[in-house]
């Protein structure tokens, strides 16, 4: 099998390439982010398909590894999957690709939104109980929650206020 680099320009493709794994060492990116980059280099289509091919081939980019990267970033600075989902597509990943590294990477979805709720509980200033739901409520929404998600874990906290005796009077 010929390389890509045999069919044009060797030293456009090892610049490209030297370019493109200069940046993977540091982090995953997807083949649109780095298709992205390669063109602001002044690399026309053909030179970008053949670096990518050849970085693919080579397993030194994978638009798996990028999503479940990814993934684990987002949540662990508390995003929901919903938020997530949106970001990745605008990376260029797939519904079916997303699906595929939620079932490899294990993340408990519940716990960060409850994590989460917790502390914007405390940080909320209202003393009405409605509107200081609505605002939890406005706020897992936004960071990209599912709306049982966010129900159960209002509701969590609302137990945990009435256990420990608040009642909404301070």
């Amino acid at each position: 099998m010929n390389s890509p680099l045999a069919d044009q320009s060797s030293s456009v493709l090892a610049k490209a390439i030297g370019y493109a794994t200069r940046l993977l060492s540091s982090r995953e990116y997807s083949v649109k982010q780095l298709n992205q980059k390669l063109k602001a280099r002044g690399l026309d289509d053909e030179q970008v398909q053949s670096t990518l091919k050849y970085l693919i081939l080579e397993g030194w980019q994978s638009d798996i590894r990028f999503c479940e990267s990814f993934i684990r970033s987002k949540a662990n600075n508390g995003q929901g999957i919903q938020r997530i989902r949106f970001e990745l597509a605008q990376h260029g990943i797939t519904e079916e690709l997303l699906e595929k590294a939620l079932n490899e990477v294990e993340v408990d979805w519940q716990t960060i939104c409850d994590r989460l709720a917790r502390k914007k509980n405390n940080q909320i200033k209202e003393s009405d109980s409605f509107k200081r739901s609505s605002k939890l409520e406005r706020f897992l929404l936004y960071r990209g929650f599912e709306r049982e998600q966010i129900r159960r874990s209002i509701n969590r906290l609302r137990e945990v206020g009435e256990s420990s005796g608040d009642n909404d009077q301070q």
